[in-house]
């Protein structure tokens, strides 16, 4: 999995002419060294925050900005379809990739935070993992 992922500190060491694409997971904004590099790059937003709204319209595939407890919970629900192409392996390598931050977002699903922390779509994704 970690050949298909780059964190935003690995962005600053390409030139914006060889990413074909940004996805945004988390935030939908980039800070200021980021956005002047990359902001034509940007398709994909993934997010449980405010939208601001800033990318072009024109680029952007695909924009899933939900409140819920987790942006991990909105790229389960988007693999889903996905996990059924991959091998047991590859499947559980997902799932310890990305239930850790559901749990640390929802606070391990503490009942009392329900509604302020974390919603029945989180618990619905992870338990799919």
């Amino acid at each position: 999995m970690s050949q298909y992922v780059l964190f935003r500190e690995d962005l600053l060491n390409f030139k914006a002419e060889d990413i074909e694409s940004v996805v945004l997971v988390d935030f939908n904004q980039m800070e200021e060294e980021y956005h002047d590099k990359f902001e034509n790059q940007v398709n994909h937003i993934v997010d449980h925050h405010h939208d601001n709204e800033l990318y072009h319209l024109n680029i952007i595939k695909d924009r899933v900005i939900v409140k819920v407890g987790s942006a991990c919970t909105l790229v389960t629900n988007l693999m889903v379809e996905k996990l059924d192409n991959l091998n047991e392996e590859e499947k559980a390598e997902f799932a310890m990739f990305i239930s850790a931050p559901i749990c640390i977002d929802t606070y391990l699903f503490k009942p009392d935070l329900k509604g302020n922390k974390w919603t029945e779509d989180d618990s619905k994704a992870f338990q799919l993992l």
